[in-house]
């Protein structure tokens, strides 16, 4: 059955030098896992803006930040494990989840650092929760209503950035605020420039350290800028090298106005965390189909967890880092056991205090740059996991005015404030706003939509492309991938080519398709149809007579998951599946 697979075996992919379930040895081990902490510390930046945003002394924030780095070294050792229902059991260590931002955002400027920790473990209980079910969900989250989400979580963040980069409050220079600083903005461009420039003009393992690269580069300009003093500098070197990380006077508090914004964030990282363990996966296995919804499951699991226990310790929510994987196919490892030294690295930098009071000092305009150069990946990769299926009209609608409502939220704040008092909630933030008008677009346009079609034709010279035409617009329609369906089409056309070599003269395709699995069912009357298994003998000398039936078989047999053949009501019947 799809998804309730249980031991999975794997073929290991050519390009890895330890999959998942070898053991490299301890010094590879920490010299790949010393790599992941580099990119899991740069994440420590979105606790750090928190804690500017809400106005945390340094103690505070420094605090905020050891606990957050807690928090994502036991999400990273829960992930890697395989417990009962607990863990993917696969190296995809987590970080501060972005995700998360507007929400603590808002959940700060009301109710201080308790509603933030409350908040952030009821999100994380809510998660732990979901993990059995978000399977049965995957309707309510197709592809272009986590695109949606995904962009927006970058969009989102963005007037942060930006606030940061020019040193202007969040309102900025044209809605009253203070006027652009000219020495913020040189600072954060000069770092961005650095990180950018790295990124994409460097080469070999240069670019995997764009970001700390740019975070050195902005440290130094900012030093000469006069935007680093010496109290600050001070600060750092107080700072004890070890204690353990405790959130002085914690406490926690809820409002039922942050359940939505906060369940947006929440759903966001689950979807997230399945894209990042399918990835896993995927990377693992030279052979694989299709995602296992059990190691998903356990994963979302793990994350529930872990982030339950950042809020309920006074930390960040964690969530996985795609940027972590892709680091793991790069360097050729993917062993779980590198987790464990990337989780215990983590829990120790958290018992490092000075560590994080230099994250804490971390200048302004150099937070907006690092934010700006994140953010763009995630706006992109929501673009792109929303055109990743075919686009219909009913589609185009769901995303276009999604993003609009949600845009519009930010650009016109006040004119929501008339709404009915549970309706206000919806409208707290573009994030909030743009989910659940996707999800409701989503839900209301699928009305009318059949997940089966039927299309009974002649077959001459135009039923190629009446068979084309009639596959894309259901494709489009249902939301297939366009790789599949064209597969599936040129598969079937092939059986057409087949059929009518034999005397077929009419036939029926009934296509199904459910999400995971697209089948399509061949009908006509006539001798059966050869599909050999093995490549005909025509295509392998140049001698031999060509056999045109076989070779149109073969193609057929080479292009669909699955090929079975039988009878159906007096008429030959060819099944075809694919996974999707």
């Amino acid at each position: 059955m799809p998804g309730t697979q249980g031991v999975v075996r794997r073929i290991k992919p050519a390009n890895l030098t330890y999959d998942v379930d070898e053991s490299p040895p301890p010094w590879l081990c920490l010299t790949v896992a010393v790599q992941h902490v580099i990119i899991i510390a740069v994440g420590m930046t979105f606790p750090v803006l928190l804690g500017r945003a809400i106005g945390l002394s340094h103690g505070q924030t420094e605090s905020l930040v050891r606990v957050s780095m807690l928090a994502a070294g036991i999400g990273t050792l829960l992930q890697s494990i395989r417990r009962g229902p607990l863990g993917s059991g696969f190296l995809c260590p987590e970080g501060p989840d972005p995700s998360f931002l507007p929400a603590c955002l808002l959940a700060g400027a009301r109710g201080g650092l308790p509603l933030v920790f409350g908040m952030t473990a009821l999100a994380g209980a809510f998660e732990g929760i979901m993990a059995p079910v978000m399977y049965r969900l995957r309707s309510v989250f197709p592809v272009e209503v986590t695109g949606v989400v995904v962009a927006m979580v970058g969009i989102a963040v963005v007037p942060s950035a930006l606030a940061n980069l020019l040193g202007v409050p969040a309102g900025g220079a044209g809605s009253g605020g203070s006027p652009l600083q000219v020495g913020h903005l040189l600072v954060g461009l000069a770092a961005l420039c650095a990180m950018v420039g790295t990124n994409v003009w460097s080469r070999g393992s240069l670019r995997r350290y764009s970001i700390l690269i740019g975070i050195g580069v902005g440290f130094a300009c900012a030093g000469a800028a006069g935007l680093l003093g010496a109290d600050q500098l001070r600060e750092v070197a107080r700072a004890p090298f070890a204690a353990l990380p405790v959130m002085p006077g914690l406490s926690w508090s809820f409002s039922l106005d942050l359940v939505l914004p906060f369940a947006i964030a929440i759903t966001c990282s689950m979807l997230k965390n399945i894209g990042d363990i399918t990835t896993c996966q995927r990377i693992n296995d030279a052979g694989w189909k299709r995602t296992d919804m059990v190691t998903v499951r356990g994963g979302i699991l793990a994350d529930g967890v872990s982030t339950f226990l950042g809020g309920v310790m006074g930390g960040y929510g964690p969530a996985s880092y795609s940027a972590n994987v892709g680091l793991s196919v790069a360097t050729g490892v993917t062993s779980k056991r590198v987790a464990l030294y990337v989780g215990g690295i983590c829990v120790l930098l958290s018992c490092c205090p000075k560590l994080a009071a230099a994250f804490a000092i971390m200048p302004a305009p150099v937070m907006g740059a690092q934010l700006l150069f994140c953010v763009s990946f995630m706006i992109v990769a929501g673009l792109q996991i929303i055109m990743s299926r075919m686009m219909d009209v009913r589609r185009t609608f769901v995303v276009g005015l999604s993003f609009a409502v949600g845009l519009g939220a930010g650009f016109l704040p006040g004119a929501f404030r008339d709404l009915p008092g549970w309706l206000q909630p919806v409208f707290t933030s573009i994030l909030t706003a743009a989910t659940v008008s996707a999800i409701l677009l989503n839900l209301l346009l699928r009305l009318g939509v059949s997940r089966s079609a039927r299309l009974d034709m002649p077959l001459g010279p135009e039923a190629a492309t009446a068979l084309w035409a009639f596959l894309e617009e259901q494709g489009k329609a249902w939301g297939a991938r366009a790789e599949v369906v064209h597969r599936a089409a040129g598969a079937v056309s092939e059986l057409m080519e087949q059929s009518m070599l034999a005397g077929a003269g009419q036939a029926t395709v009934s296509a199904r398709f459910d999400e995971l699995n697209l089948d399509i069912d061949y009908e006509y009357d006539g001798p059966e149809v050869t599909l050999p298994d093995a490549p005909p003998q025509a295509l392998h000398s140049l001698e031999a007579e060509p056999d045109f039936a076989a070779i149109a078989g073969y193609l057929v047999r080479r292009q669909a998951d699955s090929v079975r053949c039988d009878m159906h009501d007096g008429r030959r019947r060819v099944r075809l599946h694919w996974d999707h």
